[in-house]
Parts: C-alpha cells; structure tokens; sequence
C-alpha cells in the first residue's frame, strides 16, 4: 500500500486485494464493506470484535454528564460512548520494531 501521504484508504485496499486474490474489483469492494458493516453493527450493540493478531474494538461507555441548556434552562443528562481500540501484542510488537 504505497502511497504518496500517509493514509491508506479503501481504494488502496480493494486493490491490494485484487491484485492478491484476482477477483473482480467490484466483488472485492463488495466483500470488503460487508466485513467492515459487521463490525460497526457489532460495536455498535456493544460486542467486542476481535481480530487475531490485529486487535479489539469495543464501546467504552463513559460516565453520565449532566448540561445545563441555557435556551430551555433546563438540565440534560447525556452518556457518551467511544470506540476504544487495544492493539494486539503481535501487533504492538511489529509497529514497534519498524
């Protein structure tokens, strides 16, 4: 995935793994963006996702925050989510050799 700056974007991996596998690009991005929508729908119903020898992705769930709306005067209580993400080992061990 060479590229001139420094992100990698869904092109650059639809054809990185057209190029491996001879599929028809279409097919690949089809493949790739399934994948990708089951882990957002994962996360998103608060499973972790698990990918050997990559890492985890999970909801952290913060504390309650309570607002004051000045236009409405009143108080709003809102729980913020996050996507967390924790490297795997392999992973950590790899970026950190390079």
């Amino acid at each position: 995935m060479a590229r001139k700056n420094k992100y990698a974007t869904m092109r650059d991996l639809v054809r990185l793994v057209k190029k491996n596998t001879k599929y028809d690009e279409a097919l690949v991005r089809e493949v790739i963006d399934l994948y990708f929508e089951e882990i957002k729908d994962a996360v998103i119903s608060n499973k972790q996702v698990r990918l050997s020898g990559f890492g985890v992705f999970s909801l952290k769930k913060w504390k309650s925050n309570t607002y004051f709306d000045p236009n409405s005067k009143t108080r709003t209580s809102k729980q913020i989510q996050t996507v967390s993400f924790k490297p795997s080992k392999i992973l950590r061990k790899k970026v950190k050799d390079s």
